[in-house]
């Protein structure tokens, strides 16, 4: 089973000398749609990154704005968490990539994760490279399903997608783009090319096994969304 992260309590209306009360406004007023939606943040850990530093705040801020939101960190081992942090460079531009042991290594440990998953979430957001696979043994869990990338893939290593894109062949035409830290990161490119931006929407759209997949954070003109 998957751990939940304790979190304490924050309030959107303390950000407005920051972020001004017209944003705080309009955040609300786009939340009041979403009002009592099941949200649930993965990554892979509760500690020592910008992912978790984000979360830290995000998921009470969700919750202040009345959504269900929670977050869960993976179960993972070393040998794991060795190859995901190599997955992690190499989908950054390191010529070094994973070995078919840990590429099955990733996706075991995936999949114990996936049956750890428990309850009915209406958008699971999977946080970086290392529970991506999640999607793939969990597709009852959610009718939603993000990537949210925090991670530099404007030029990756084609070696990881290919791999995943070599599973399902038809997984790039017309598919929906994750959630990226980048705008400059969009749908152009194509499977078996080197112009990453394509290659990156081919490897989450195949990970993820053809989930809808939410584009409109950060989402360039374009890409199509799910």
């Amino acid at each position: 089973m998957l751990q939940e992260v304790a979190l304490g309590q924050k309030s959107l209306a303390d950000y407005t000398h920051i972020a001004g009360k017209p944003l705080v406004e309009r955040i609300r007023a786009l939340a009041e749609k979403l009002e009592g939606q099941r949200v649930l943040h993965v990554s892979a850990t509760a500690f020592g990154g910008g992912v978790s530093e984000i979360l830290y705040t995000i998921v009470p801020l969700m919750r202040d704005v009345g959504l269900d939101a929670h977050w869960h960190v993976i179960f993972g081992k070393e040998e794991f968490f060795n190859a995901t942090k190599l997955l992690h460079n190499s989908l950054q531009g390191a010529e070094e990539t994973l070995s078919d042991e840990q590429w099955r290594v990733f996706d075991e440990i995936n999949a114990i994760n996936a049956e750890g998953l428990q309850g009915e979430w209406d958008t699971i957001i999977v946080h970086d490279p290392q529970p991506i696979g999640l999607r793939r043994g969990a597709t009852d869990k959610s009718r939603n399903w993000i990537w949210r990338c925090h991670i530099d893939l404007s030029e990756p290593n084609p070696a990881p997608i290919a791999r995943w894109c070599s599973r399902m062949p038809r997984c790039c035409p017309g598919v929906p783009c994750g959630a990226m830290s980048a705008s400059a990161w969009n749908c152009t490119g194509g499977r078996g090319t080197a112009s990453g931006n394509g290659l990156l929407v081919s490897f989450a759209w195949s990970v993820l096994k053809a989930s809808p997949i939410i584009t409109r954070i950060n989402s360039p003109a374009g890409c199509a969304s799910g």
